[in-house]
């Protein structure tokens, strides 16, 4: 869906989007990646750039808005590497997943957070800060 004159730009090899997933704004899917049943990608105000073969599982929240950092707009992106599966129910928001990422069932990825190149995160976790560096 477009957003302010933004549009999702889709890989054409290999990408599975499900009927009811929803990309809004700037969102970049690579290829062999693929947004299964009811996940929401939205690139409002900063890029959601999701890698090649990424899986983002039924249900997942991923977010990319500007933050107010004393009265500035501060866009920032997130970064979604190669081979990152984020389980079902899981939301990202603002962060960097490095690429071979496991994110598990229902966890919270916060404002900032980075996870590093083959890490996994717990089922349920919540990560406010930079994880595994």
């Amino acid at each position: 869906m477009n957003l302010l004159f933004k549009s999702p730009i889709i890989s054409s090899n290999g990408v599975f989007l499900a009927p009811c997933a929803s990309l809004t704004g700037s969102v970049s899917v690579g290829s062999g990646s693929s947004v299964w049943y009811g996940a929401t990608v939205r690139g409002d105000d900063a890029p959601v750039l999701i890698g090649e073969e990424t899986n983002i599982q039924d249900g997942v929240s991923v977010f990319a808005k500007n933050l107010d950092r004393k009265y500035q707009n501060v866009p920032i992106p997130t970064i979604i590497g190669d081979r990152v599966t984020i389980g079902h129910g899981a939301v990202v928001n603002n962060a960097v997943l490095e690429s071979d990422c496991l994110i598990g069932m229902g966890a919270v990825i916060g404002v900032g957070s980075k996870i590093c190149s083959n890490s996994i995160v717990a089922a349920g976790m919540i990560s406010l800060a930079n994880l595994l560096q």
